[in-house]
């Protein structure tokens, strides 16, 4: 009787291994990304306008070891995931290098800078915030060529806003500086408006210099990002 019991359990306990699996199994497959991906962050859109649903994903390479005090935390990427028009699979288009900082947002902002989010029309903008006094938002906008099957860099928005100021109004000591910043990179044009001497906001146009390059989406670093828009307020002021 003692062995039959044994024989009877053993049996149930194979028979429950199976449904474990499958259930992991689907729940892949549901979410669609290669298995050993460990995902800190994802937002879905439709990346290449197909009309299939495409996912951007924040990789950390620990899962959830991850350690907010650690001096040198685990490596952060962004991966971007196009969904075949067939078999609807998700497969990796392009990852990044540097796309997300780490403790550089200052006392406004978190310890990971960059969040993403896809719009209606399909363009990827990767979110940067941060900053004490004056708190900035700088978003990068990235589009998918089909052409060179790549994102490319196709504009950016930068806000600074002054927490202390009265009804958004800036102090005439802070004279030069950026109050916001549109820079369209298919067209080389960046429109800034700064604080002038008068305490007004001055609105300037200039165009980016023709040996400018965008950076590809797999190498573009956000701390050492620059494309000279910024230096349009030096050039017209001289």
């Amino acid at each position: 009787m003692k062995n039959s019991l044994i024989k009877i359990h053993f049996v149930i306990i194979l028979l429950a291994f199976p449904f474990i699996t499958e259930s992991k199994s689907d729940s892949k497959k549901e979410k669609g990304l290669p298995p050993k991906v460990e995902v800190y962050q994802s937002v879905k859109g439709d990346l290449n306008q197909d009309g299939n649903e495409d996912e951007v994903i924040i990789k950390t390479e620990c899962g959830d070891c991850f350690n907010w005090e650690a001096e040198r935390p685990p490596n952060l990427i962004v991966e971007l995931y196009l969904s075949l028009s067939v078999s609807k699979t998700l497969e990796l288009a392009e990852s990044s290098v540097g796309a997300v900082c780490y403790r550089c947002g200052g006392m406004k902002g978190k310890m990971i800078v960059g969040r993403p989010e896809v719009t209606k029309k399909g363009i990827l903008n990767m979110i940067y915030f941060g900053g004490s006094r004056f708190v900035w938002d700088d978003i990068f906008k990235w589009r998918w060529n089909k052409e060179k099957k790549s994102f490319e860099l196709i504009g950016r928005t930068l806000v600074n806003t002054d927490t202390l100021s009265e009804n958004g109004k800036w102090d005439s000591s802070e004279a030069g500086t950026i109050v916001s910043m549109d820079v369209n990179y298919m067209s080389r044009k960046s429109i800034i408006k700064y604080i002038g001497t008068k305490n007004k906001v001055i609105k300037t146009e200039c165009k980016l210099s023709e040996k400018y390059k965008t950076p590809r989406f797999s190498e573009f670093v956000f701390e050492k990002f620059e494309d000279g828009a910024s230096n349009c307020i030096m050039q017209k002021s001289k």
